[in-house]
């Protein structure tokens, strides 16, 4: 037997809670007040806080915030794949890194046409017959 399962499940919208109902559901205290609704584990501090943020005008849902505007634009744009970034290495790093230590035991021609006597490396001007 097979049971369907949501996975948009969905909440009041905020202007339908009223009074006490703001101290049910994932804003609940105690467990017991929880109903259907998740754990968030919140704090008394981040509890008072949403308390708080029900009593304003609730613009401040439409304002962007520049720097979570950057956040997804690097992760929308995988700018993290070959740049490193606050610390964390790009996913192009490691293999990069592997690159430049095999690049370095390649000698470069221009290295190979500058050694004094292979064929075709320059003449210094100090043994130039002129």
């Amino acid at each position: 037997m097979t049971v369907a399962v949501s996975s948009d499940p969905k909440g009041p919208e905020f202007k339908a809670i009223t009074g006490e109902g703001w101290g049910k559901g994932c804003l609940a205290e105690k467990d017991e007040a929880l109903g259907k609704a998740p754990n968030f584990h919140l704090s008394a501090e981040q509890r008072g806080a949403l308390l708080a943020f029900r009593l304003t005008d609730r613009t401040s849902l439409k304002q962007g915030a520049m720097p979570e505007f950057a956040e997804r634009q690097i992760t929308a744009m995988r700018c993290m794949a070959c740049h490193n970034r606050d610390r964390a290495q790009s996913v192009w790093a490691p293999e990069q890194n592997d690159l430049d230590d095999e690049q370095e035991k390649v000698p470069r021609a221009a290295d190979r046409l500058r050694r004094p006597g292979r064929a075709g490396a320059r003449q210094s001007s100090s043994t130039s017959p002129h």
